[in-house]
C-alpha cells in the first residue's frame, strides 16, 4: 500500500519548513537594513508575501498530486494552504516574541520614545501621552504580541490561501456520457 499525504502531514511539513525559510529571511533583512526603515518594511512585506505563496503553491501542489491523483478541489485546497500558512504564523509570532523580547528588547523602547517625541509634537499633555504610551505596552507584552502577530498572519494566511486554493484547484474532467 502506497503511502499517502494527510492534509495535516502536508501542512507540517510545509508550514515548519516555510517558517524556517521565513525566520531566516526576517533575520537576514534584520541584519542588512534598520527595522524602523520604510525600506525594511516593504522589503519584508514583499519577501515575506512571496515566500508564503510559494508555501501555499507547493502545500497544494504536494498534496494534489501525490496524495490524490492529480486532483483537488478548491475546499481541500484551502485547507491545504492555510494550515500550512497558519503552522508557519505560528512559529513565526513565536520568534519575533523572542527576538523583541530578548534578542532585541531597545526596539520596543525606541518605539515607545518616538510615540512620545510625536504626542509632545501634536500638543498631547503629558497625561494623556502617558496614557497612550500604556496602552501601547500592553501590546508589547509577549503573550499579547504573540496573539496579535498569529491573528495579522492568519488573515494574510487566508487571503493568500484563498488565491492559492482558486488557482491550485484541479477538478476531475466530467464526462457527458
Amino acid at each position: 500500500m502506497e503511502n499517502k499525504p494527510t492534509v495535516l502531514s502536508t501542512a507540517t511539513r510545509f508550514g515548519l519548513t516555510g517558517a524556517l525559510l521565513l525566520i531566516v529571511i526576517t533575520f537576514i533583512l534584520t541584519l542588512i537594513l534598520a527595522t524602523e526603515s520604510i525600506t525594511f518594511n516593504i522589503m519584508s512585506f514583499i519577501v515575506n508575501t512571496a515566500i508564503c505563496v510559494g508555501i501555499g503553491i507547493f502545500a497544494i501542489k504536494h498534496y494534489r498530486d501525490i496524495g490524490n491523483a492529480g486532483v483537488i478541489g478548491f475546499s481541500n485546497a484551502f485547507v491545504v494552504s492555510f494550515l500550512s500558512l497558519l503552522i508557519a504564523a505560528l512559529c513565526l509570532s513565536f520568534y519575533h516574541v523572542i527576538h523583541y523580547t530578548f534578542i532585541e528588547p531597545e526596539f520596543y523602547e525606541g518605539v515607545l520614545e518616538e510615540l512620545r517625541f510625536t504626542y509632545e509634537e501634536m500638543g498631547m499633555d503629558e497625561e494623556a501621552t502617558e496614557l497612550a504610551v500604556s496602552w501601547v505596552k500592553i501590546f508589547q507584552s509577549p503573550i499579547v504580541s504573540f496573539l496579535y502577530y498569529t491573528f495579522f498572519y492568519a488573515i494574510g494566511a487566508a487571503l493568500i490561501s484563498l488565491v492559492t486554493g482558486l488557482i491550485m484547484k484541479k477538478e476531475e474532467p466530467q464526462s457527458y456520457l
